[in-house]
């Protein structure tokens, strides 16, 4: 009995191991070190909780009411978290903190709206926290206020904004 041995198109069993594991290989690196906002199917390129791959960080800002009114949170929305350490700004001494959700391949933003707790009070601010890529660090922008208070982002800090009475408050 003469046995021969055959091979696999032309190629024998060494060769094709090789090659089964390069490309095993090719897929692995490939699916590692693309880049994901290509792969996922979000056409406009805004990064988000759902879907999203990628490295996501946090950008703090502090919301500081140095006004004389009690100021409540009444609405959130965006890539932001729920203040700490509550969504009250007491008068005078009032802090929050808001955590920005940012991405690596895509822009986040979040509208802030604070209002006066106090009875027929029409004191409001409202402003939109944002981060675009390729566009620098995140910031406050679109600030809009109504009633006796005004809003400004801090000279010391893009990251904090400062809530004063019109007619004074700190200068901080």
């Amino acid at each position: 009995m003469n046995m021969e041995r055959t091979g696999i198109s032309s190629v024998n069993g060494k060769n094709l191991g090789i090659i089964l594991v390069l490309f095993i290989l090719l897929i692995t690196v490939t699916s590692v070190f693309a880049p994901k906002y290509l792969l996922n199917n979000n056409s406009t390129g805004q990064g988000s909780p759902e879907g999203s791959v990628g490295i996501a960080g946090t950008q703090t800002f502090t919301i500081a009411n140095y006004s004389s009114v009690l100021l409540g949170l009444t609405a959130i929305s965006g890539d932001a978290n729920p203040p700490e350490p509550s969504g009250t700004l007491l008068p005078y001494t009032g802090i929050n903190e808001i955590n920005l959700t940012t991405y690596q391949f895509g822009s986040s933003s979040a509208h802030i709206i604070y209002r006066s707790r106090e009875f027929r009070s029409t004191e409001s601010v409202s402003f939109t926290l944002e981060k675009i890529v390729g566009q620098g660090p995140a910031r406050i922008v679109n600030i809009i206020t109504t009633g006796e208070v005004q809003a400004y982002v801090s000279s010391l800090s893009p990251f904090k904004l400062i809530i004063n009475d019109v007619l004074g408050g700190s200068i901080i």
